[in-house]
């Protein structure tokens, strides 16, 4: 198949640190490129892709290195103008830019997939895709579905990571972590709540936008005063700080405070054998097995998150290992590249079987 994989230059390819989107894309790329389709990527000139790709680029260099882009939507724009300057040039397009893409699908002379990435709670999400009840949507998780009831999903494809760039080990040091974006739905100030509250140790690696008013705001009132010794701010980590942040903590704090689609780092922490603290919320009981790989809490309940923390401590040695085994056996077994790439070729080549059929 002629494929093309379609994601906003937001962030590097592949991102050495924050960029889930770009991440899975280049995942998915390389892993279709592989099975021996011609693959096509709207990435960024500078991308650092396999030789076997072809790279229609969308910019130099990712939006978040430059510092002269007035407004990420100039690229957004010019990236779906690429697009429909190849709209006769795939079998088929995967489009990981959300809802962005269905007004230009009338446009494109082959079928899309039309993967949703986000949270779509909101009434207005809604009312805008309903529109489009004739896409190709892949969600992320089956949560994600349950926002868009009146959605017909063509299929339902969880995330998958390679899992051999992340190690794995039975033991940890003592402290906790938390590791994504300084905002008030991520639930930092919950996580610094909790360990104060357990007198823990946490590191927080975390992406922190100071152009941003809002983000900016919550930092300096929620979370730079109770900054201490023992509450350690490490800021946007790249991928082999990441690495070693997961793989030597206790647990990782996931106190989501939104219907997160899929947590991407639920999963990454788990390769590590790293167990999971979480709220209830969005795809977390998809992800994380309840006493098995970590512990789920009652959305929003800071109390049952403060005592899973302790369970954590209070396990013995042996128990402990276990849970970290069940964590890399989990995602070996369903969040690998292999299971995301397998599941995307096969939906790909049903809809293209369809659209020959009719």
């Amino acid at each position: 198949m002629k494929i093309g994989i379609l994601v906003y230059p937001h962030y590097d390819f592949p991102p050495d640190g924050y960029g889930p989107m770009q991440t899975v894309a280049c995942e998915l790329a390389n892993g279709l490129a592989k099975k021996g389709h011609e693959v096509s990527i709207f990435a960024t000139a500078d991308a650092k892709l396999s030789n076997n790709l072809t790279i229609i680029p969308t910019k130099d260099t990712c939006i978040s290195k430059d510092s002269t882009v007035p407004d990420p939507k100039i690229y957004e724009f010019s990236t779906i103008q690429k697009v429909l300057e190849h709209r006769n040039d795939f079998d088929i397009l995967s489009s990981h830019i959300g809802f962005h893409i269905l007004p230009f699908l009338e446009f494109l002379n082959y079928p899309v997939v039309v993967n949703l990435q986000g949270t779509y709670s909101n009434e207005h999400y809604r009312k805008f895709i309903n529109q489009y009840q004739k896409a190709n949507f892949v969600s992320i998780s089956l949560a994600q579905q349950k926002e868009l009831p009146g959605i017909k999903f063509a299929a339902n494809v969880y995330h998958g990571i390679n899992v051999e760039k992340f190690p794995f080990k039975e033991t940890s040091e003592s402290h906790f972590s938390f590791l994504g974006r300084v905002s008030l739905v991520k639930g930092l100030d919950i996580a610094i709540d909790v360990a104060k509250a357990t007198d823990q140790r946490l590191k927080i690696g975390a992406k922190y936008d100071t152009n941003n008013s809002k983000e900016k705001e919550f930092f300096t009132q929620k979370i730079e005063p109770y900054l201490n010794d023992k509450i350690e701010f490490l800021g946007e980590q790249d991928f082999s700080q990441k690495i070693d942040l997961l793989l030597n903590s206790r647990a990782l704090l996931f106190p989501i405070q939104w219907e997160e689609a899929f947590g991407l780092v639920m999963v990454e922490a788990m390769a590590c054998g790293t167990p999971v603290i979480a709220f209830d919320r969005g795809s977390v009981l998809e992800i994380v097995k309840d006493g098995e790989t970590g512990f789920i809490c009652p959305a929003g309940d800071t109390d049952a998150m403060i005592e899973a923390v302790k369970r954590i401590n209070e396990m013995s040695e042996e128990d402990y290992k276990k849970m970290r085994r069940n964590c890399r056996r989990h995602v070996e077994e369903n969040f690998t590249v292999e299971k995301m790439v397998d599941n995307y070729e096969q939906l790909f080549k049903k809809i293209l079987n369809n659209k020959e059929n009719i």
